[in-house]
């Protein structure tokens, strides 16, 4: 029930934004990825909330869809930034020992950027 939310809301607060909804082997919404680095988004409803994996790195919970698009739309605006390691941030918010602990090279949605 949230993911059709979810999916209605989608083109009334994210107009222009591609993505699909697939049915197999789970009902999701896809959107696919900017870079082939970062990866697909693929958001899921599991037990009432939504499941957002946010391409190869990490994954994120959400209770409703209006949270979830917020979200996303700070994905797709490059503010947030994801590690190999799977961890993620607010970029900005980056110092030597998050450097030392996810590692030297980060990404964001558009791409690579250390």
């Amino acid at each position: 029930m949230i993911l059709r939310e979810l999916s209605l809301k989608l083109n009334e607060k994210m107009p222009g934004r591609i993505w699909h909804e697939a049915d197999r082997p789970d009902p999701k919404i896809v959107f696919p990825a900017a870079c082939k680095e970062f990866g697909d988004i693929e958001v899921f409803e599991d037990n009432g909330e939504l499941t957002v994996f946010l391409g190869r790195f990490t994954h994120m919970h959400f209770t409703s869809s209006d949270e979830a698009i917020s979200f996303l739309d700070e994905v797709f605006e490059d503010h947030w930034e994801f590690y190999r390691s799977g961890g993620c941030r607010r970029r900005g918010d980056r110092t030597l020992l998050s450097k030392l602990v996810f590692g030297g090279r980060t990404y964001v949605w558009s791409g690579i950027i250390g």
